[in-house]
């Protein structure tokens, strides 16, 4: 069994989400019924298009490096989940090895989950680092837990 979701795919849908957020955001601005709306509806819809963004930053570098193309990611709510095109169900259940997540503008977290034997300490390991440094964590953790799946 192998994921269709494909760093072209998230990047479009990613598209799609902020197109359809700035719609919304701009009917809010213009429709006068809705310009009386509480003002947290606006920032709550800001800070999607801000989360949206960053996110976009990160597919679209991720989607630029050959060495993770066989990565299948998968936009939830307020980050990226990744995993291995090529990786069945195992007996711990995980498909994913690692979550990012955007936390300010050019940074992100990265959330390595139990798939490899280093990780299956306990506890998922965090790190928070610039997008550069994530891809290249990504990069890594690429390496240790989808080696040799393809073939």
């Amino acid at each position: 069994m192998t994921s269709e979701f494909t760093w072209q795919s998230l990047d479009e849908y990613i598209e799609r989400r902020i197109a359809g957020v700035l719609n919304v955001l701009q009917s809010l601005r213009d429709d006068p019924r809705l310009q009386n709306l509480d003002e947290r509806y606006t920032t709550s819809f800001k800070r999607e298009l801000e989360m949206l963004r960053q996110c976009l930053a990160l597919a679209n570098e991720m989607k630029s490096r050959e060495s993770l193309q066989d990565l299948s990611p998968i936009l939830s709510l307020n980050s990226i989940r990744l995993r291995c095109r090529y990786r069945q169900v195992e007996e711990d259940g995980f498909l994913e090895f690692a979550w990012v997540s955007p936390i300010a503008e050019g940074q992100y977290s990265l959330v390595k989950i139990g798939m490899n034997e280093s990780a299956k300490s306990g506890e998922p390991h965090s790190i928070d680092a610039n997008l550069i440094q994530i891809v290249q964590e990504v990069e890594k953790l690429v390496k240790e837990n989808c080696a040799d799946e393809s073939q």
